[in-house]
């Protein structure tokens, strides 16, 4: 395991996905993936892209 402060992983995330829109995470109970887009469209809180499942918030 990689241990980074909260600075550190997002300029590493700023270097492999220039439009943060686009960063994508996978669910680690049921693998959907999803892209920090998917939240904003929703109106959600871009926070929660990497820690919660979209499926949770969709009606």
């Amino acid at each position: 395991m990689i241990k980074q402060t909260e600075d550190e992983w997002l300029l590493e995330m700023s270097k492999r996905f220039p439009n943060l829109r686009k960063a994508t995470f996978e669910c680690p109970q049921c693998g959907h993936v999803q892209p920090i887009e998917d939240f904003l469209n929703l109106n959600l809180d871009t926070t929660r892209a990497y820690k919660d499942c979209l499926g949770r918030f969709r009606l």
